[in-house]
């Protein structure tokens, strides 16, 4: 499913599908040029600002999917607003906490990830990504089952 939401930032939780789905939920945060009916190209930029939202069951089993995913993330140094992810918790997850690759100018502040499998935060080729007080404990290792 996706979707575009407006605003979250109200003590919000988000919960995965947990009976025998094995994709669970991923939160995605991209830049993308697709061509229209025209073949002009039309650039979508994606922007995600979240504070105290909560993250269950969420990523992807055995696979390098995260609960909360940047890909080529690329808001310019003045851009008015940036991705910003405060008080925010990913917990009982299938997969990776958090994973931002080839993004940029991304705030992460008062992160709490426990009990997810494989990595809690994975960093790629990012550029102005700054992280302050982050927890990550109770990472578990894949049983590729």
């Amino acid at each position: 499913m996706r979707g575009e939401v407006v605003l979250l930032s109200r003590n919000i939780k988000i919960m995965a599908d947990q009976v025998d789905n094995k994709w669970n939920g991923q939160f995605v945060t991209l830049d993308k040029v697709l061509l229209d009916s025209d073949f002009y190209e039309q650039l979508y930029q994606g922007l995600t600002v979240l504070h105290n939202v909560e993250f269950a069951y969420m990523g992807q089993k055995n696979r390098d999917v995260a609960a909360i995913t940047f890909i080529n993330s690329k808001l310019r140094s003045d851009a008015p607003v940036r991705s910003e992810l405060i008080g925010v918790s990913i917990h009982d997850g299938a997969g990776w906490g958090v994973s931002i690759e080839d993004s940029q100018y991304i705030t992460i502040k008062d992160l709490i990830i426990f009990n997810v499998e494989q990595i809690g935060i994975n960093l790629d080729k990012t550029d102005f990504v700054s992280l302050d007080t982050v927890y990550v404990y109770g990472v578990n290792p894949r049983d590729f089952i």
